[in-house]
Order: C-alpha cells, then sequence, then structure tokens
C-alpha cells in the first residue's frame, strides 16, 4: 500500500514538471504550423458533422492523435524513467526539445519539399528506433541523450509533414474542420494517454508504459507503410488503365 502512495505521489509530480514542457512545446508547435498549413482560415458557422475520419485526411488524424499520445506518455513520466535507471532526466528534455526546434527551424522546410510518404517513412522509424533505445540501452547516459533526441527529430518533424497532410488531403469545403479534428486529435493524445501511462506505470512499472508507448509507434509506421501501399496498388491500377 505505501509503495502505491509513494508511486502516485511521484506521477503528481512529474505532472506538474511537464506542464511547463507542454506548454513550451505547444508554442513550437504553433509556430510551425502556421508556417506548413499554408492556407489561412475561419470556422464556419454552421455545425459540422465528420465525413473528413473516412477521408485520406483521417488517416494523419489518428497518427497525429497516436503521436501526441506517445509524446504526452514519454515526457510526463520521464523522471520516473531517470530515476528507475539511474539517469539525469534534465538530459531528456534538453536532448528533445534541442531537436524538435532545431530540426522545425533549420530542416522542416527541406523535408516537406520531399515525398511526404517517404519521408514520414524516416520519420516514423527514428521515432521507433529512439524507443528502442530507452527499452534496450538502460545504462549508458548518452544513449539517454541521443534516444531523446532522436525522438525530438522524428516526432517533431513527422508533426510537421502530416499537418500538412491534413490539410492537402481533406475533403472539398472541409479543410477547417479537418485541422479542428487534427488538433482535437493531438490534445487528446498528449493529456489523455498520461491518464492510461500512470495507471501503467502504478500496476506494472515504467517498462510496461514503454511498451505500450513501442507499440503506438509500431501503429504510426504501419499507417505510413499502408498509405504507401494504397498508393502504389491505385498507380498500378492507373496504369493498367491508361494500357487499356
Amino acid at each position: 500500500m505505501m509503495h502505491l502512495d509513494e508511486a502516485a505521489l511521484r506521477l503528481s509530480g512529474n505532472a506538474r514538471l511537464t506542464t511547463a514542457v507542454l506548454a513550451a512545446l505547444g508554442a513550437t508547435l504553433a509556430i510551425t504550423q502556421s508556417a506548413v498549413a499554408q492556407t489561412a482560415f475561419t470556422l464556419p458557422a454552421p455545425p459540422f458533422d465528420l465525413p473528413m475520419l473516412p477521408s485520406p485526411s483521417g488517416n494523419w488524424t489518428v497518427m497525429v492523435g497516436i503521436g501526441g499520445a506517445m509524446f504526452g506518455g514519454l515526457s510526463s513520466f520521464q523522471t520516473s524513467y531517470a530515476k528507475a535507471h539511474g539517469f539525469d532526466y534534465s538530459l531528456f528534455f534538453i536532448g528533445f526539445m534541442s531537436a524538435a526546434i532545431l530540426s522545425r527551424l533549420f530542416v522542416a522546410g527541406y523535408v516537406v519539399k520531399k515525398d511526404p510518404l517517404y519521408s514520414l517513412l524516416i520519420l516514423t522509424s527514428l521515432t521507433l528506433v529512439s524507443i528502442l533505445l530507452f527499452l534496450m540501452l538502460t545504462s549508458s547516459q548518452l544513449a539517454y541523450l541521443g534516444g531523446a533526441a532522436m525522438l525530438g527529430l522524428g516526432y517533431g518533424l513527422t508533426y510537421s509533414v502530416i499537418n500538412g497532410l491534413a490539410a492537402n488531403e481533406a475533403p472539398a469545403g472541409l479543410m477547417p474542420q479537418s485541422l479542428l479534428l487534427f488538433s482535437l486529435a493531438y490534445i487528446i493524445g498528449v493529456f489523455g494517454f498520461p491518464l492510461i501511462a500512470g495507471n501503467l506505470i502504478v500496476s506494472s512499472g515504467v517498462q510496461t508504459m514503454l511498451y505500450v508507448v513501442l507499440l503506438l509507434a509500431v501503429l504510426n509506421f504501419a499507417l505510413v507503410l499502408f498509405r504507401i501501399a494504397l498508393r502504389a496498388t491505385g498507380a498500378n491500377e492507373a496504369s493498367v488503365l491508361r494500357r487499356k
């Protein structure tokens, strides 16, 4: 019983610590989003339904929610992870924030000009590898810092790319609603998943939570592979039709 009380107090402290970090990242995301979305909009007065979910843009809405969940889980309980392995948790935030901000300032403009699906394949792979580093290399401060920087690079640029795709692939006349749903999915992931992650840590430990985050990273990677396969199938069908 005492163990659970101590764990609960630790989780509460972690949540307070990461509030400032989440706010700083949110400001960075807002600045980057305005540069990537390319189109200003105002929300329509009438209420809207959700026909954008089964549309291609729905894929990116799901991905940003999953990405937000990964970030929320990893950042909210990083002090618990660092303490368990004897790390300085500030290394995670230094590595993550530095990579996320610098990559958006100096790399995002280049990445968004390339094939977005292949860019996402690389970026989601980086995110996946970074979580594997957290799980497997638990005795090196340098690997800890490197994993955090890799996560900041992969996760940070993934957001920029899928934000643009969500706008470009929104159903006709529904781009404002699609982008609103996109932002809502991110907020739900960032602030909703830590509730689940906290219960996992209390009941089964930090490693269990990391395995769940790894599963989410694999799911995002699979969604990108699915879209690449879907595009290839469509291109093949178009090629067959042209021959006929």
